[in-house]
């Protein structure tokens, strides 16, 4: 079961990291296996995750 508010606390402390992080780290690569994929990006799946989660949670609670 999720704890509703365990995971608005980790939005929260996602976006806390997205916000504090400098751009320049941001723009790393989040590997050193030749991705192009940023450190950036990964917050955002992370964070975008998160929030599916919660939107989906509150429809199920909606709904009971």
């Amino acid at each position: 079961m999720i704890d509703m508010n365990k995971l608005t606390s980790a939005i929260c402390d996602m976006e806390d990291i997205k916000r504090n992080i400098p751009k320049k780290i941001k723009s790393l690569p989040k590997d050193n296996e030749g991705t192009e994929y940023t450190i950036g990006e990964c917050i955002d799946d992370v964070l975008e995750y998160l929030k599916e989660i919660e939107e989906t949670k509150k429809e199920q609670i909606k709904c009971t």
